[in-house]
């Protein structure tokens, strides 16, 4: 089977469909090729032109919500304004304790 596609391993353009499969409540198809060269496989989705444009949509909103909460002046945690980081160090044993990981923890706590 050649349908212009190459595989990633050896460039070969001869390749074979194992499986075909739709996925995603029907919004994709799952395929696994073989390259009847090297035997390598791999896995495509593909989907339409309307589900793609629509994910590189959200992709843009995602982006401008991105750039707008890093525009906000809004004051960080530090480790260092926790309850549970004592001398140097984080009670509960974090290993990400000391750095950025602050913002995201779920264990913060200032009194």
């Amino acid at each position: 089977m050649n349908n212009g596609r190459r595989c990633p391993k050896c460039n070969y353009t001869k390749l074979s469909v194992i499986e075909s499969s739709p996925t995603f409540n029907n919004t994709a198809r799952r395929i696994r090729r073989r390259c009847l060269n090297c035997n390598h496989s791999w896995t495509i989705y593909e989907v339409t032109a309307e589900i793609l444009d629509h994910y590189r949509n959200l992709e843009k909103k995602l982006d401008n919500l991105k750039t707008f909460m890093l525009s906000l002046d809004v004051p960080t945690k530090s480790c260092n304004d926790c309850h549970q980081f004592t001398n140097g160090k984080c009670l509960l044993s974090l290993p990400e304790a000391g750095g950025s990981f602050a913002e995201e923890c779920s264990y913060f706590f200032k009194p």
